[in-house]
């Protein structure tokens, strides 16, 4: 697949030229906005389970809260155990197969990938994507998926980390940042970046198509709530500012 030819804008319309600090700055994981992890976890628990001689399917991996619950509960509930040994033993297989290659088996959300190449051409717009990763997999991440070329900032550290990281990073790249914490937008489904988002003082798009579903995002109060990938775009276009808006688009207002 290639960002730049194989989708065509979701919208065409005249953009002005935006000084750096007025624009909106947009934070995201790929791994969460573009791709749909889902087969990589599937796959993951399944190879974390064959040496207890387990193979569990895809439903019985639903029912145990894949995809929704911390995954050593996921593991627990299939292994029928809460000895945390086992627990552990289990949850340190899972991260070592998905790290290597389960990362590598996710399905790209083309909803998400014509956002995002309607976003990198829009210059009130700019694209950072914020992970835990590290550096090398972020790269290999983006080539894998043939990303490489979509025009954004990369954040992350050099060797990958917890999860707990993309909280202060986020912090520091707003803090550090010449746009006020309002002009940054925050899209993502875990529910304690969304908690940080707000002490930042940033903007959020909570994604109920991930982890987290509808009502417990609205229980977190982010600014809006995006069901699929196609929708924030438009929801992004009401969180700019009146000044940032096309003049064609102004001309019209003004006439109605």
């Amino acid at each position: 697949m290639n960002l730049q030819s194989d989708f065509v804008p979701l919208l065409a319309e005249p953009t002005p030229v935006i000084k750096s600090d007025a624009r909106i700055q947009l934070i995201f994981d790929v791994e969460t906005l573009l791709l749909d992890p889902m087969p990589g976890i599937a796959d993951s628990v399944g190879w974390a389970m064959i040496e207890q001689g387990l193979a569990p399917t895809i439903d019985e991996m639903e029912e145990a809260g894949i995809g929704r619950r911390p995954i050593s509960q996921v593991l627990s509930t299939l292994l029928g155990t809460e000895d945390t040994r086992v627990i552990a033993d289990a949850t340190a297989r899972y991260h070592s197969y998905f790290n290597d290659s389960g990362r590598f088996r996710c399905r790209i959300r083309e909803s998400g990938v014509r956002l995002a190449q309607v976003l990198a051409r829009d210059s009130r717009f700019e694209l950072h994507y914020l992970t835990h990763i590290g550096s090398r997999n972020t790269h290999k991440i983006l080539h894998h998926y043939g990303l490489s070329q979509m025009t954004l900032s990369v954040v992350t550290l050099e060797h990958a980390t917890c999860p707990g990281i993309r909280s202060p990073l986020m912090k520091i790249m707003v803090e550090q940042s010449a746009s006020a914490a309002r002009n940054w937008v925050l899209l993502t489904d875990h529910p304690w970046e969304l908690m940080a988002a707000h002490q930042i003082g940033m903007r959020s798009i909570g994604l109920a198509y991930g982890r987290s579903d509808v009502a417990s995002l609205c229980a977190l109060e982010p600014d809006a709530i995006a069901t699929d990938p196609a929708e924030i775009h438009d929801l992004l276009r009401c969180m700019l500012p009146i000044s940032l808006e096309p003049m064609t688009l102004l001309r019209s207002l003004a006439v109605h």
